[in-house]
């Protein structure tokens, strides 16, 4: 009997980040930083430029998320919605 893989991790949420700019200084890449201290660098994609737009912003993303040998994480980023803050009382 096989074992079963447990199913692949598809979100994550976190803040959006500046993590790569263009000769002129335009940001061109970004990642998402969690509050677990872990970084998944957004693959190039066209919802890059949304994400652009939202650097700074808390964001729930769903996708494809791959590890590499060297540890870096990186999302394909399918869905982004924005997590509004907490009401401070």
């Amino acid at each position: 009997m096989k074992k079963k893989r447990p199913a692949p991790q598809n979100d994550i949420t976190g803040i959006i980040l500046a993590n790569q700019w263009d000769e002129n200084g335009n940001v061109i890449g970004v990642s998402v930083y969690t509050d677990r201290e872990e970084i998944y660098i957004v693959a190039q994609n066209k919802r890059i430029k949304e994400l652009v737009s939202l650097i700074q912003t808390k964001v729930r993303v769903e996708g494809k998320i791959k590890e590499r040998l060297d540890g870096k994480k990186f999302v394909y980023v399918e869905t982004v919605k924005t997590i509004e803050k907490e009401n401070e009382r």
